[in-house]
């Protein structure tokens, strides 16, 4: 199973792909998007949003790969609705786990 993280943030916004198989956890991904503090807070969300636009396009590579599709869902707004549905089903998965 693949798990997104995101810490949300103006100045820095930090990000994480990790993988789990069974017992065991692997960083896939991680990184750091930063502002400039002198800028605005309008100017920096447009900094975050070219930012996260770049880093987009892993998590539709990555929900190609885990719902086996022959290609990336278009419009990005597609890929970003099944990454959203999968994370449910991750989720909810995840605390049937615990439950038990």
């Amino acid at each position: 199973m693949h798990i997104l993280g995101i810490d949300p943030g103006i100045e820095r916004l930090g990000w994480a792909v990790i993988l789990k198989e069974k017992n065991k956890m692997t960083a896939v991904s991680y990184g750091c998007l930063f502002t400039k503090k002198e800028f605005s807070t309008q100017k920096r969300l447009a900094e975050l949003y070219d930012g996260i636009t770049k880093e987009k396009e892993q998590v539709q590579k990555m929900v190609k790969n885990i719902l086996h599709l022959d290609k990336i869902p278009t419009p990005d707004d597609t890929a970003d609705a099944l990454a959203v549905a999968l994370t449910h089903c991750f989720v909810n998965k995840f605390n049937l786990k615990i439950r038990n």
